[in-house]
């Protein structure tokens, strides 16, 4: 799920594709090994990567979860780690 606060949103626009993540504060999340995990989506059957592009790396996805609703950027999270979030309007999903 890609989320941010709604602030971000307001401030920067709501991305309406996947390309237009490129033009965003993407939070990233750095493994143990040092790899950046990659952003994957499957839409129409179609297969997308993206590489997180932004000024924020995290190790602990609920880091990313914070820097997101405080307005840094944009995180890809599980769905279950962001529910409570979205219940209170603190953050927003990506269509």
């Amino acid at each position: 799920m890609v989320v941010a606060s709604p602030g971000y949103l307001a401030q920067h626009g709501e991305p309406q594709t996947l390309d237009e993540l490129n033009n965003h504060n993407c939070i990233a999340y750095r493994f143990s090994s040092g790899q950046i995990y990659n952003w994957e989506f499957m839409r129409s059957g179609i297969h997308t990567v993206i590489k997180p592009g932004g000024n924020v790396i995290v190790n602990e996805l609920s880091v990313a979860i914070k820097a997101a609703k405080c307005g840094t950027g944009i995180a890809y999270v599980n769905d279950w780690s962001i529910k409570a979030e979205l219940e209170k309007g603190r953050a927003s999903t990506m269509p």
